[in-house]
């Protein structure tokens, strides 16, 4: 069995809204390490890369799929058809960028996934 979480999001966003605080890498992966069961897998599910960000979305995936793997942990990525006006309904082009998604990330060992 493996357990998981996702490292990031907006704090209160299933309660009452609080004010986003900025990313603090080090304080997040020391609370992730709190959290980090010792003899089962801790997989870190990234969310929401949307097909609207584009090449700009993936390479910010890349950055955190990056710091996770260094810090030896794995990830599932969950890839979104959230479209720009243009591409609505552009089925190939939503094809093509699940392709590339797992082309960029597929050799990684650390991603377990895509959802």
């Amino acid at each position: 069995m493996a357990f998981g979480i996702t490292p990031a999001g907006e704090a209160g966003a299933l309660g009452p809204a609080v004010p986003a605080v900025p990313d603090d890498p080090p304080k997040t992966l020391a609370a992730l390490d709190r959290l980090r069961p010792r003899r089962a897998p801790f997989v870190l599910l990234l969310n929401r890369l949307f097909w609207s960000d584009g090449d700009p979305g993936i390479a910010r995936f890349a950055a955190l799929v990056d710091r996770y793997k260094r810090a030896g942990y794995p990830v599932e990525l969950q890839v979104r058809y959230h479209s720009r006006p243009d591409q609505e309904a552009d089925i190939r082009a939503w094809v093509d960028f699940v392709h590339t998604v797992v082309d960029r990330f597929g050799p990684n060992r650390r991603v377990w996934g895509l959802r």
